[in-house]
């Protein structure tokens, strides 16, 4: 079976620039992510598979370092660390009320100074920290009540959402007592949103992306918008913004269609964001589209992946960049079971695809850019 992955690539007509923001219009086209020119070559390691190794329902693909791949699962409420050959190397975090544990994991960042696992205690969150071997380090609390905490040059930001108790705004940037200092983001809209929101970091650049399908880029003293991408009449609709009541909101929402953003990274080879593309109750189902950005060739190219079937379960884990010009997939093996040889001849171990059964661990997929 020949995976269809509709594509289209974009230049000057696709994506435009105003006042330093880029605007990146939607494309559909057909093309095929695993053929694509883009892609010199494809590299897969298979996770091992046992007991302890198994994900879950809910993995996240964090960029990849020199101890291995980093994979939070929130269904096993843990952090998996992977060694580059595929094999498990331990294991952090667990779930109780002892010493060290907590009561549900939501977020998971690593930095050069370590791992830091965000878990509610009781319903307060808290930052579980560690070295890169493992080794625990301390706790300590959330400065505030907040969606999303992370540490940025000398200072914390904490991602509040709208309509939060702490004044206007949805984003704070916080001093080392965890007292606001600075606000960005005015909270305008009359009602809490519903779609995802998280915080991106690749070396000395933070962004921060949100539901509406804006990408935003931090600096010391400004938030401003980096990618604003356009999808028409399949975009959030103004009169989303205007219902007072959040339920009678989503309720009229998910009647039409609409898209929303769930992943965003940029480095300095390519940026990649994924969005999720629901045609609502009347269209039925929705399908997965992911743009990346070639910088080289300033270009962007659209993916459209669709959800029902098992090429849905290629691309629904999670990806990620490092520092290299790569893009890296968590794939599920039964998505890499029957592609064509057409699609075969990228990788660069193809034998490896026709060993993976269904029950296997998941895979990573390093897919390399031309260049």
């Amino acid at each position: 079976m020949l995976l269809i992955i509709a594509g289209g690539i974009c230049a000057c007509n696709g994506a435009s620039k105003t006042e330093g923001t880029e605007v990146v219009s939607y494309e559909k086209n057909s093309n095929n992510l695993f053929t694509s020119d883009w892609i010199q070559q494809i590299e897969i390691t298979p996770l091992e598979t046992t007991d302890e190794s198994l994900l879950g329902d809910m993995p996240r693909l964090l960029p990849p370092g020199k101890e291995g791949f980093y994979i939070p699962d929130y269904d096993r409420q843990k952090l998996y660390i992977f060694n580059l050959q595929g094999k498990l190397a331990q294991t952090i975090g667990r779930i109780g009320n002892g010493p060290e544990e907590y009561t549900q994991l939501f977020d998971v960042h690593t930095s050069k100074n370590g791992i830091e696992l965000h878990a509610r205690i009781s319903g307060s969150p808290s930052k579980f920290r560690y070295t890169h071997d493992g080794a625990f380090v301390e706790t300590q609390a959330f400065p505030l009540r907040c969606r999303r905490l992370i540490q940025w040059r000398d200072h914390e930001w904490a991602y509040m959402n709208y309509n939060n108790q702490y004044g206007p705004d949805r984003l704070l940037k916080l001093n080392a007592a965890g007292e606001k200092v600075a606000g960005f983001l005015p909270s305008d809209a009359k009602i809490i949103p519903m779609g995802a929101e998280a915080f991106t970091r690749y070396e000395d650049r933070l962004f921060v992306w949100e539901f509406d399908n804006k990408v935003y880029e931090i600096t010391e003293n400004d938030v401003v918008i980096r990618y604003q991408f356009d999808f028409g009449t399949l975009g959030i609709p103004a009169s989303y913004f205007e219902y007072a009541d959040s339920e009678e909101a989503i309720n009229a929402l998910s009647q039409n269609p609409f898209t929303i953003i769930v992943d965003f990274h940029e480095n300095d080879f390519c940026a990649f964001a994924r969005f999720v593309v629901h045609r609502g109750q009347r269209g039925g189902g929705g399908y997965e589209v992911l743009a990346i950005k070639h910088k080289k060739k300033q270009a962007w190219a659209w993916y459209t992946i669709p959800m029902e079937g098992s090429l849905s379960t290629l691309f629904m884990s999670h990806a990620t960049l490092n520092d290299e010009a790569v893009i890296y997939f968590l794939a599920r093996p039964e998505s890499l079971q029957n592609l064509s040889p057409e699609e075969k001849a990228k990788f660069s171990q193809p034998e490896i695809l026709d060993t993976l059964k269904d029950d296997d661990n998941q895979v990573i997929l390093k897919f390399v850019l031309a260049k």
